[in-house]
């Protein structure tokens, strides 16, 4: 689940409007960089956002907010999402008693 509050209050301690700052944003990162005052206004007041991580990580740092600390679970990133697949997939081969399981285990230990 996803808490947007810490960058509501980062925002307006450092005193930016919803404008102010993805104005900020976007001169500060580039012109390819934009998030709009409605989509950072999604994401401080939606418990169900589902902000793109690189976004929110630049938004974060802009604003030295420690992005863990938006999510009830820290998103994956997409390293982690594959580490898991192929887990999932050792695992699957293991309880399949699947004869590729040797090389498996050849590689690891």
């Amino acid at each position: 689940m996803f808490d947007g509050k810490p960058l509501v209050k980062a925002r307006k301690d450092m005193g930016y409007t919803l404008r102010e700052l993805s104005d900020t944003l976007k001169n500060h990162y580039g012109e390819d960089f934009y998030i709009s005052p409605k989509t950072i206004n999604n994401w401080e007041l939606n418990p169900n956002a589902k902000p793109k991580y690189d976004s929110l990580k630049k938004l974060c740092d802009f604003l030295n907010v420690n992005i863990s600390i938006l999510f009830t679970d820290p998103p994956k990133t997409n390293v982690d999402s594959d580490i898991l697949e192929i887990i999932k997939r050792v695992i699957e081969l293991y309880q399949a008693n699947d004869p590729r399981i040797n090389e498996v285990k050849n590689i690891v230990l």
